[in-house]
């Protein structure tokens, strides 16, 4: 199993790799699953903060005004 945190600035905050895969032959795998577990928590990172941003907002919709500054805003 690997586990990867991100931050929502989008900084990978930690990595657990379990000590179980070192001992694979296959080091493709792990690369594998440290890459997906990296996509899947930057993805949820990202999801909570446009579900902070939200909250925040009080639902009104930025995407208009989002997409001036690169889409970070929701």
């Amino acid at each position: 199993m690997v586990t990867v945190t991100a931050s929502g600035e989008g900084q990978i905050t930690n990595v657990f790799i379990n000590k179980q895969l070192f001992d694979a032959d296959d080091n493709k795998m792990l690369e594998d699953l440290v890459m997906a577990a990296t996509n899947d928590a930057l993805k949820k990172a990202k999801e909570a903060t446009a579900y902070e941003f939200q909250s925040a907002s009080g639902g009104l919709d930025f995407s208009e005004i989002s997409k001036m500054f690169g889409g970070k805003f929701g």
